[in-house]
């Protein structure tokens, strides 16, 4: 996460630790990601964060992580959740236009409690660069 933080700007960087802070502590997730446009290093000044997270949860994917978005609601910069099971990861990696395949492209680890068994990083390598 600190190779990540050296690349955003000192607020964005603040940001960006206080919420894997508080989804650590929230949820305790296997792996949370950033990707978008502060992944891509080409974020504006309005740009939010988007943060991806894989965890388990029986909520519909729109009312997941409903806690931590009212723990971040009115922050700057805004920070954006997006959270996906592992039954929906081996999913949308099956298909290599889905919006998690586009997404994982770019997407840089924030934190990973098994690097070596993440299905996010074996999905990106196995469709390969620029897939």
């Amino acid at each position: 996460m600190a190779e990540v933080a050296r690349s955003l700007t000192p607020e964005r960087a603040l940001a960006m630790t206080s919420a894997v802070r508080v989804l650590r502590e929230f949820y305790d997730p296997p792996a949370i990601f950033l990707f978008g446009s502060s992944a891509k290093d080409m974020a504006g000044a309005l740009s939010d964060l988007d943060l991806l997270i894989r965890m388990p949860s029986r909520d519909r994917r729109g009312a997941r992580g409903t806690e931590f978005k009212e723990v971040f609601l009115g922050s700057y910069p805004r920070v954006d959740l997006v959270v996906f099971t592992d039954e929906e990861v081996r999913h949308h990696l099956a298909k290599p236009y889905s919006f998690l395949s586009s997404v994982m492209a770019s997407a840089r680890p924030l934190f990973l409690k098994s690097p070596r068994n993440e299905p996010l990083l074996q999905g990106a390598r196995a469709r390969g660069p620029g897939c």
